[in-house]
């Protein structure tokens, strides 16, 4: 009986350490040219959303969206959180909980036991709530401390940070890997130009001024 256990535990900790291993090999496919030239292409997106200033460019797409559903700009901050919010709270642990039930099992008492054990889709949904889980206060800060952020601005951030954490989801559990960090790469980039903003925002409004000369 102890050595059909000894057994046991040796062949799930065999099929731990290779799943850990695919895991590793399947990153390391990634090229990191790719993923350096999109972190550069995202950051001078965000750049490029700063120097617009008062202009109206495409990723205003994003805010219109908000305005569309009678949300004033100064309040699109706000909504935007709240989208995150129930993406992070809700939608995100129901999509990860149902995978879970479906494939492993899901007890009640002990919700993540068995979170070891998810493979392929599963698995994914339920690292794509813990990520959502973990970015989420960032952005709140961010929002926080942005209140004396031109309202423009801020809108575009929020707005954008909201729509790529959408789009972050749905790469996720596509599996496209290079599209699902580029995303959480932009979101997060957001927050932090929001931060930013709060810190210097005399350089924010000069960068700002300088797309209306």
């Amino acid at each position: 009986m102890a050595s059909s256990k000894g057994k046991q535990s040796t062949a799930e900790t065999v099929a731990t350490v290779a799943a850990k291993k695919s895991d590793a090999e399947e990153f390391q496919r990634i090229p990191p040219v790719v993923l350096a030239g999109s972190t550069l292409l995202l950051y001078a997106s965000t750049f490029y959303v700063v120097w617009m200033g008062n202009r109206k460019g495409a990723l205003d797409m994003f805010v219109g969206i908000f305005l569309d559903f009678g949300i004033d700009i100064q309040y699109v901050p706000a909504a935007s959180v709240f989208v995150v919010a129930v993406l992070t709270y809700f939608l995100t642990p129901f999509i990860a909980n149902t995978g879970q039930a479906f494939t492993v099992g899901y007890d009640n008492r002990t919700p993540r036991y068995k979170r070891s054990e998810l493979r392929g889709l599963s698995a994914r949904l339920a690292a794509c709530h813990s990520n959502c889980a973990e970015t989420f206060p960032l952005i709140v800060a961010a929002v926080a401390l942005s209140q004396n952020t031109p309202p423009l601005l801020r809108a575009r951030l929020c707005a954008v940070h909201a729509a790529a954490r959408i789009l972050y989801i749905c790469a996720y559990m596509g599996d496209f890997d290079v599209l699902r960090s580029s995303l959480y790469l932009l979101g997060n980039h957001c927050s932090y130009v929001l931060i930013a903003s709060a810190a210097f925002p005399a350089a924010v409004n000069a960068l700002m001024a300088s797309s209306s000369t």
